[in-house]
């Protein structure tokens, strides 16, 4: 499931619609039958703020404990991984034509131009979206002066490592801010 943290803990985005947590309550993301009946699950929720405690104490939960505890609790032998912070992924590409200075060129114009990266990963749909963060960066290196002019440097792959807890959104061309941090509706990979 590929969805966006919001509200610093208070629900994710999924499908363009908030959820709050897990189950058959207004605003919770309805489970599977017999859900609550698995034994040994780990979860690995990779958006942002998911493993935070919005309200410090209070009574709402992190999405981890929420989803641990639609599968029935952690008496189960369950556990659930998050993010305290911002579920960042940095974006890995190579190229393919040109010269060294022009691939050079072509790296520093992505740099200067992160815009690219708040477009979708091509993972995110089969076919993958578009524009996508793949099809983005190549305009930017199309247009990009010292790159020899269109097609000449392509991106030949963009893949992603695994995300980091990270407390704070980098400045724009510090690092990629994963996909759609920056905007509505909410922020995570």
């Amino acid at each position: 499931m590929l969805c966006h943290g919001a509200g610093g803990g208070t629900g994710f985005f999924w499908g363009g619609v908030e959820y709050s947590g897990f189950g058959g309550a207004a605003g919770e993301m309805a489970v599977p039958a017999g859900f609550n009946a698995r034994r040994n699950v780990t979860v690995k929720f990779c958006c942002c703020h998911s493993a935070h405690d919005p309200d410090g104490n209070g009574p709402d939960l992190p999405l981890t404990t929420k989803i641990v505890g639609a599968m029935g609790g952690a008496g189960r032998g369950h556990q659930a991984m998050g993010f305290d912070g911002f579920a960042i992924t940095p974006a890995r590409y190579t190229f393919v034509g040109g010269t060294q200075a022009q691939q050079d060129a072509a790296r520093q114009c992505l740099i200067a131009d992160p815009s690219w990266q708040n477009n979708p990963p091509t993972n995110r749909s089969n076919p993958p979206p578009t524009p996508n963060q793949a099809t983005a960066a190549q305009a930017v290196i199309d247009a990009c002066a010292g790159a020899g002019g269109a097609g000449v440097v392509r991106i030949t792959l963009i893949d992603y490592r695994p995300p980091v807890d990270q407390a704070n959104l980098p400045a724009p061309g510090q690092g990629p801010a994963g996909c759609g941090c920056r905007a509505a509706p909410g922020c995570g990979f």
